[in-house]
């Protein structure tokens, strides 16, 4: 019969190990550096990690594993989508025309009860059929 074997758990800190520091200090010293790279190795923004500019590889280590160079999507997003309609504005902004805005009343005016009153009188329905 297969027996569990009794075993003692460890409970994470939520700080990274001195091994997984030097496991990721040796993939920066693989590269040489090179953040693009890095990025590319690591899952992480490339943009993010050029404005950190990491260095030495111990600093990048630590903070990798912190989460400093991974850009919040939904935040990235949302630049995107200003970017875009950025663009989009400018590139369609010659082809808008000025208007006038109306403001409603509450009140017909004479050209909509006259509208109205060549619908009644074209259609010949009673006005409850309109």
């Amino acid at each position: 019969s297969t027996q569990l074997k009794r075993t003692a758990t460890k409970e994470a800190d939520g700080c990274p190990s001195q091994a997984e520091i030097d496991a990721i200090a040796q993939l920066y010293d693989q590269h040489k550096g090179d953040l693009e790279a890095l990025a590319t190795a690591c899952g992480v923004d490339a943009v993010k990690l050029k404005e950190a500019a990491p260095q030495p590889a111990q600093i990048f280590a630590e903070k990798l594993l912190a989460g400093a160079y991974i850009w919040d999507q939904s935040e990235a997003s949302k630049a995107a989508l200003r970017r875009k309609l950025k663009e989009h504005i400018v590139e369609k902004g010659g082809s808008l025309k000025r208007t006038e805005t109306k403001e409603a009343t509450g009140h017909a005016s004479p050209e909509d009860i006259a509208a109205i009153k060549n619908i009644y009188d074209e259609g010949g329905e009673p006005l409850q059929n309109l």
